[in-house]
């Protein structure tokens, strides 16, 4: 079964994440005291952040093993290394108003 994931992003950053892919980079959001690399993801945009959306899709069961046990807003979350979310075709999400 395949699972849609949402990162949320800055507009600015769309295009160069679909033309390019994601980049890793050191988060700075801290989870359980530690810094992760990768790409974050959410089962739903995250209005509240950003306006920008990219969509993936993966296999629920690969993407069992990146989900983190926090649901923070109501949404579950992932965070992808991106030498994996990079092998997945991505797009642009229009999120419904």
């Amino acid at each position: 079964m395949k699972l849609a994931l949402i990162h949320t992003t800055d507009p600015k950053n769309v295009a160069s994440i679909l033309d390019e892919g994601f980049r890793d980079g050191i988060s700075t959001e801290m989870y359980q005291g530690k810094l992760y690399s990768g790409a974050w993801f959410s089962d739903g945009p995250l209005k509240e952040l950003y306006t920008g959306f990219i969509q993936v899709e993966i296999d629920s069961d690969n993407a069992a093993q990146y989900e983190l046990p926090w649901e923070p807003n109501g949404y579950r979350r992932w965070l992808i290394p991106v030498q994996v979310v990079n092998g997945l075709p991505r797009s642009r999400y229009e999120p419904d108003d």
